[in-house]
Parts: structure tokens; sequence; C-alpha cells
């Protein structure tokens, strides 16, 4: 299943889900075409493929690489927690940035 979303300023967003047999990149391909503009994916190697796009990640993906390194660590704390705070300062920005753009 391939999911496609609309950005939050678009004037009638939408969520469509697009069943293909497979994971292989000609379906994205085939689906945004020669889309230009930005491309928000989990990192799976056929997003890069659309070169039309600007890439960017998604940050709860790799949020949750940073959860599972502190989980395999046996005294937790290190890098991964201190990554885990700047994300969540990192989503606090994001919130406020939202309330004030809802506010206008």
């Amino acid at each position: 299943m391939w999911a496609y979303r609309s950005g939050d300023d678009s004037d009638e967003p939408i969520v469509l889900l697009d069943y293909q047999p497979g994971r292989g990149q000609v379906h994205p391909q085939t689906f945004l075409g020669d889309y230009r503009g930005t491309l928000m994916s989990d990192g799976y190697t056929a997003w890069r493929t659309l070169n039309g796009a600007i890439h960017i990640g998604c940050m709860a993906h790799s949020r949750r690489r940073f959860v599972d390194a502190l989980k395999a660590r046996k005294k937790g704390g290190g890098p991964p927690e201190q990554a885990l705070r700047f994300f969540e300062q990192l989503y606090r920005i994001e919130r406020q940035a939202r309330d004030k753009k809802q506010e206008a």
C-alpha cells in the first residue's frame, strides 16, 4: 500500500492510499510522474528515484532509531537520550508554529 498525503497548507488536504502488488520504484514513479516539490518519506529507497522532488526525511522515523538505540543500552542515557531530548524540543517548536498559524 502506497500512501500519499497533501501538505497541511493545502486548500483541500487529502490522504490517498494506492494499492499496488509490490514495493517497486515504478509505483511512486507512475503515480507522481514529473512531480516537482517537497516529498517527505520514510527513507525507503524507491522514493529516491523521483529526481524532480526535494526529499526530506520524516522525524518520526528518525526518532524511532534513537528510541531503539536507547532500549539497547544497558544503563540507558547517553547520546540516544540526548537525541530524544532534541526531538522533543523540535516537536515543541513545531507545535508552537502550528498554534500560531491557526491563530492568524
